[in-house]
């Protein structure tokens, strides 16, 4: 749907604010919120209509930054890092060295960084599924861009509890599960081994399956 679509719906007054997926789409950023949805702003600053319902505004508040891009479209920031949904952001790195291959490093604001640049996120796609004991589930798969790469954990509702994003990692594409450490395939050919509870703890242990 293109800019004047919008901006006809709204003014024959058929745009729907409480309809899933019309809500303009938020960032909390120092007790405000950043629209990164320009398209639906432009529109209905062009029509001369509030931009966001209560309900819309109510819940972005309620929900992080990380859970907004994923309940969104399966968002993520298009920066290397480990997000927790429901709490802070680190740096990563790939350390071939390290005991699991992926070493978290300092915390960083992604609020902010948004704030900077809301066009930074990336869509995922997932490439391979592994279903959990407890009813969730780990995905991983690719980005917007060829070389991005992603892991996430999630619960049976297919609510975000934390994601790893990296921008050049190459897609990964089959996951060994054995425990709590999950082993995630790069088609880069390296693995990354990763604490489902806690990917900042080091990863290991014996093989298990692969989900294709």
């Amino acid at each position: 749907m293109s800019p004047n679509d919008y901006v006809e719906q709204m003014r024959a007054g058929r745009w729907d604010w409480q309809r899933p997926g019309t809500a303009l789409r938020v960032l909390g950023v120092d007790g405000q919120l950043v629209s990164y949805d320009n398209r639906g702003l432009d529109a209905a600053r062009e029509v001369g209509r509030p931009v966001i319902s209560t309900c819309a505004t109510e819940s972005a508040r309620r929900m992080t930054t990380i859970e907004r891009l994923w309940e969104g479209d399966y968002e993520l920031p298009a920066e290397d890092g480990l997000y927790f949904a429901d709490g802070p952001s680190y740096d990563v790195d790939i350390a071939p060295g390290a005991p699991a291959g992926l070493t978290a490093l300092g915390p960083f604001d992604v609020g902010a960084m948004l704030a900077d640049d809301p066009s930074r996120v990336s869509a995922v796609g997932v490439l391979a599924v592994a279903e959990l004991g407890d009813g969730g589930l780990l995905w991983c798969g690719e980005g917007s861009m060829g070389a991005d790469g992603f892991l996430a954990r999630l619960t049976a509702a297919r609510k975000l509890i934390w994601a790893v994003f990296f921008s050049d990692s190459n897609p990964f594409d089959r996951i060994r599960v054995s425990g709590n450490v999950a082993t995630f395939h790069s088609t880069a050919e390296f693995d990354l081994a990763v604490d489902i509870d806690d990917p900042r703890t080091p990863g290991g242990g014996a093989p298990g399956s692969l989900s294709p």
